[in-house]
């Protein structure tokens, strides 16, 4: 039920908000820049992020979840969408380094979030996806100094 209040509420705030930042319903651009910057717009970034992963808007959220970020470090939960986006459009190295991210911000926090156990099981997908990789591309790279004779 929280999933669902969330993403509604970020729906509402794409319709109404993201209209407003994008014509500078806000005043003059010094007022709008300071909006967009102020910590507690991370949230909002957050949400919009969220919203454009579930829509496999990876770019977008991945910018979202850039801004909130560089509003909040630490924030978990951003680190996590974001990792979870890049995994989306098949970037394994940064989506790795996000969720691990996620993972150790998380364990400064009272509260364990419900997607620890998610992040760390993708980190292992992940690092199992890498480590093949690089052993098709080694098995790739003897297979052709075995093919090539020297005379």
């Amino acid at each position: 039920m929280r999933v669902i209040a969330r993403v509604l509420f970020s729906i509402a705030v794409l319709t109404i908000a993201t209209p407003a930042l994008a014509k500078g319903d806000m005043g003059d651009d010094r007022r709008m820049a300071a909006e967009i910057l102020n910590p507690e717009m991370a949230q909002f970034y957050y949400y919009r992020g969220t919203v454009r992963y579930y829509m496999d808007k990876y770019d977008d959220a991945i910018t979202d979840f850039d801004l909130a970020i560089r509003l909040r470090r630490n924030y978990a939960d951003a680190y996590y969408n974001r990792g979870m986006a890049f995994d989306g459009k098949g970037l394994l190295k940064q989506a790795l380094a996000d969720l691990r991210k996620a993972v150790s911000y998380n364990a400064f926090t009272l509260s364990s979030h419900t997607w620890v156990g998610q992040a760390r099981n993708k980190i292992a997908e992940i690092e199992s996806k890498l480590s093949e990789a690089a052993n098709r591309q080694a098995q790739t790279m003897d297979a052709g100094m075995d093919g090539t004779l020297v005379k």
